[in-house]
């Protein structure tokens, strides 16, 4: 926006007279700054959103590895298939993809 202060100031507009471009470019600067403050206040909260989706992942990983731990353990004990899954079940199956346009109960 600051770019377009600079142009409309510049004067290279034919049609545009030089007091109405500055009185333009005025504006645009203005609007520029209150543009700059919004985006300042919400780049906390972006940061803040980016935090968690990375201490989401970190979870999930650390809750893979811990149950994997613990499967190992149980079959180092003698544990069956079924009785694992009575406690860690399987993960569920990935739904099919519907066609486009699709009734995913036709599958």
């Amino acid at each position: 926006m600051l770019l377009l202060a600079e142009l409309l100031e510049s004067g290279i507009h034919p049609r545009l007279r030089a007091d109405a471009a500055r009185a333009y470019a005025t504006e645009v600067r203005g609007q520029a700054e209150s543009l700059r403050a919004h985006v300042g206040a919400a780049a906390a909260p972006a940061r803040t959103v980016a935090l968690l989706e990375k201490v989401h992942v970190a979870l999930g990983r650390v809750a893979h590895a811990g149950l994997a731990s613990l499967k190992r353990a149980y079959k180092a004990n003698g544990f069956s298939e079924a009785e694992i899954h009575s406690v860690i079940p399987d993960r569920p199956a990935s739904r099919k993809a519907t066609p486009a346009g699709g009734d995913p109960n036709d599958a």
